[in-house]
């Protein structure tokens, strides 16, 4: 693992843990086209709309947390 690689992650906070793992993902992602947090709001209030019209269609934290370990297992 690239942890043991880099013994100063071991002492982070598990905010700084949190900040660092934004960070990564950030700057793997520098090549890629960014969204903008003007896309991010708008498409979190279609996903609240679309929930206010059909909330029986929602799924629960723990079936969104089953799925994405099944995803990546």
């Amino acid at each position: 693992m690239i942890i043991e690689a880099i013994p100063a992650v071991k002492r982070l906070t598990p905010q700084e843990k949190v900040i660092l793992a934004g960070e990564l993902c950030r700057a793997a992602l520098d090549d890629e086209p960014t969204t903008s947090d003007a896309d991010i709001r708008k498409w979190l209030a279609g996903q609240w709309r679309e929930y206010l019209r059909n909330p029986g269609e929602a799924k629960s934290w723990e079936t969104v947390k089953r799925n994405l370990r099944a995803r990546h297992a």
